[in-house]
């Protein structure tokens, strides 16, 4: 499994949160505060883990959050994980 995870800045929120909702069916919001070129800024994490397979979801996705927020980029990691539901 992955862990994806996209870092954004913390503004349309509820919008974001419906373009995820479209793509995943699980997933953690982490409000942050960030640094981007010398400036602070609230900031949003969007965790989900998924398999490989849904890479190109996750870049999809992250790319809406970027247009939708106006952004010149967004962070997107990539994470090795084992996760399991209990």
């Amino acid at each position: 499994m992955k862990l994806y995870r996209i870092a954004t800045e913390r503004k349309n929120v509820e919008d974001v949160r419906k373009l995820v909702d479209v793509a995943f069916d699980g997933y953690t919001l982490i409000e942050a505060n960030g640094q981007w070129q010398g400036t602070a800024e609230p900031s949003l994490i969007v965790e989900i883990v998924a398999s490989a397979h849904d890479a190109r979801l996750v870049l999809a996705t992250a790319l809406a959050i970027k247009v939708l927020n106006g952004q010149q980029a967004v962070l997107v990691q990539t994470l090795e994980v084992e996760s399991e539901l209990i």
